[in-house]
């Protein structure tokens, strides 16, 4: 039975090129997969200089299908599922084995990870011709579509309604330019983790999220402790001994007056789902594909008004930003 071709262009994250020719960009990394063999070739343009690359193109090549391959494609019905299933996790092993490779053989440190390709995103098509297309060899490319896809579209965040920078957004910005807004740069750093949870970078958003907010409770609780008398030997054996749980929901609540804690009982307990998520991250008693990313948004939400509420109770700092 003839090869089987399979071809989709994917995101990749931020790569910096230097004089690659047009047959530079022709010369694919090759991944040899248990089912397959995968070239990917980088997307970039050959009359620059410089060039920075943030697509390619991944070609998926079968030597010997089963039958069940040919049917599966042709179709959009159980079969294709199956299938599909089957593209997608390879695609997820070619993802991550080019992030590896660039960390390690490519020494590229400044690399920023991007999440791969979601299950329904990467079925769909959304440039003309960027979608999957397969063929047999001798055959000519002909498009792979999947009708089991939600009917609901996976938008890149960027173009979600409430994050396209419409025009009257852009008068709101010239307005707070006038009147800017004093933010503690712990507020300032959730709002860039945020932005990494929204792109599905949900470990790392948790557990730097975590590491903040525990941080930002630390200070409080010295602040506290200092002022009702506690000296710094008694503040710091006190402090060794106190959890991320027991300054959450004791020690802050306790500090506060009956109308601040009702005010912040909320953001307490989703803070407090996003520490359990990350401590069943770091323990290894969860994987990043087993987390729950609305409770994950939902925590970095809550951490935002609790780390501001608390901020505005610490004495005044200098590295508020506005």
């Amino acid at each position: 039975m003839p090869g089987i071709f399979v071809q989709r262009f994917i995101e990749l994250p931020l790569i910096g090129t230097w004089k690659w020719t047009e047959d530079d960009y022709k010369n694919p990394l090759v991944f040899e997969l248990t089912a397959c063999r995968c070239s990917l070739f980088l997307h970039g343009n050959s009359k620059l200089e410089r060039s920075v690359v943030t697509q390619g193109r991944i070609l998926f090549e079968f030597p010997n299908p089963p039958m069940d391959w040919v049917r599966g494609l042709r179709t959009s019905q159980k079969l294709a599922a199956q299938v599909a299933d089957q593209l997608y996790s390879l695609y997820r092993q070619v993802h991550e084995q080019f992030e590896l490779a660039l960390r390690t053989g490519g020494n590229t440190v400044s690399l920023m990870r991007i999440a791969p390709m979601t299950y329904e995103t990467f079925f769909r098509e959304e440039v003309p011709g960027w979608g999957i297309r397969w063929w047999r060899e001798g055959e000519s490319p002909q498009p792979f579509r999947l009708s089991t896809l939600s009917k609901r579209r996976g938008l890149n965040p960027l173009f979600k309604r409430r994050e396209i920078l419409t025009t009257r957004k852009w008068k709101k910005i010239q307005s707070a330019l006038a009147s800017p807004r004093t933010l503690s740069s712990e507020v300032l750093d959730l709002l860039r983790i945020r932005a990494m949870a929204q792109w599905r970078m949900t470990k790392v958003a948790t557990i730097e999220a975590a590491i903040l907010v525990e941080s930002m409770l630390r200070e409080y609780v010295e602040n506290v402790m200092t002022r009702v008398g506690f000296s710094k030997t008694k503040l710091k054996a006190f402090q060794d001994d106190l959890s991320f749980g027991a300054m959450l929901n004791v020690v802050l609540p306790l500090s506060l007056t009956k109308a601040e804690t009702r005010r912040v009982k909320e953001w307490i307990q989703g803070v407090d789902v996003l520490r359990r998520i990350r401590n069943d991250l770091v323990h290894g008693n969860r994987r990043e594909n087993e987390i729950d990313e609305a409770n994950v948004r939902r925590g970095i939400d809550a951490s935002l008004k609790l780390v501001d509420f608390i901020s505005r109770k610490l004495p005044k700092r200098r590295d508020a930003k506005s």
